[in-house]
């Protein structure tokens, strides 16, 4: 996945399978990467994650999930664009399927979006990744 933030381009590691993996996001923050811990689905495995929490490690939330984070998480990406308005005050990336489902969540204070096409896995558009993001890019949003 790419993000940009600002000027900068930077690569968003996350670790896979809705597995709260710390190391893997540890790992990808210190070669210079956004690294993001999935919190995944099991209540107790997450709340032990965050207990661990480094700073400056962002946390994904699945879609259907909502969960307490600590003060010191300022990078949520969330896993449909109604979730956004949970976590005020923190930098919230949602990963879309359409149009208008980014519109949703820049309408909720979305700081940016990550494509999600026909291609991924779980929650998915009918378009592709490649021809979502040319249709995102009208909104002038970082995607």
């Amino acid at each position: 996945m790419l993000a940009v933030f600002g000027t900068r381009d930077r690569v968003i590691c996350l670790s896979p399978l809705e597995r709260p993996d710390i190391g893997i996001a540890s790992a990808a923050r210190a070669a210079g990467a956004i690294g993001v811990v999935d919190l995944g689905r099991d209540p107790a495995r997450a709340r032990g994650a965050l207990a661990q929490l480094p700073a400056g490690i962002g946390v994904r939330i699945p879609d259907g999930v909502v969960v307490d984070l600590p003060r010191g998480v300022e990078l949520v990406i969330v896993g449909e664009p109604g979730q956004v308005a949970a976590y005020p005050g923190r930098r919230v990336l949602a990963q879309v399927t359409s149009l208008d489902e980014a519109r949703t969540a820049l309408d909720a204070g979305a700081a940016g979006l990550i494509a999600k096409g026909c291609e991924a896995g779980g929650r998915v558009g009918d378009e592709t990744t490649f021809v979502l993001v040319q249709h995102l890019a009208v909104l002038g949003a970082p995607v």
